[in-house]
């Protein structure tokens, strides 16, 4: 979303990536993490460069990054080991289940053994 939005900004004012790397004291390459949304800015200082540079208000600036920076957290996806980690959590609760469901069927069977035998 933040590549989307830098891109066509940049486009806007009249200017190339390599001229918005160039204005901003940075190396293309963190310019290009933005504009294909690898990375995102993330001090003070560069979003309102950025704003300067673009003639923006920081406030929009401000506002396009942690929408983009929320839904990137949105989106995040769980690693194999927090994964395994949750499914080892439900299988243990599961079997705390059963067990519990276990005691309280044998229970009810000798319950009901007492009150049949002669």
């Amino acid at each position: 979303m933040f590549g989307a939005w830098l891109r066509d900004k940049t486009s806007e004012s009249g200017l190339t990536q390599d001229d918005l790397a160039v204005q901003l004291g940075l190396s293309q390459q963190a310019v290009s993490k933005w504009i294909t949304d690898k990375s995102l800015p993330t001090s003070a200082a560069t979003l309102e460069a950025i704003a300067v540079v673009l003639e923006l208000p920081v406030s929009e600036v401000v506002s396009v990054v942690k929408t983009a920076t929320d839904e990137r957290d949105e989106l995040r996806e769980t690693t194999p080991r927090e994964e395994a980690d949750t499914a080892a959590h439900e299988l243990k609760e599961l079997r705390r289940k059963i067990d519990a469901l276990e005691r309280k069927f044998r229970q009810q069977r000798r319950s009901q053994a007492h009150v049949q035998a002669p």
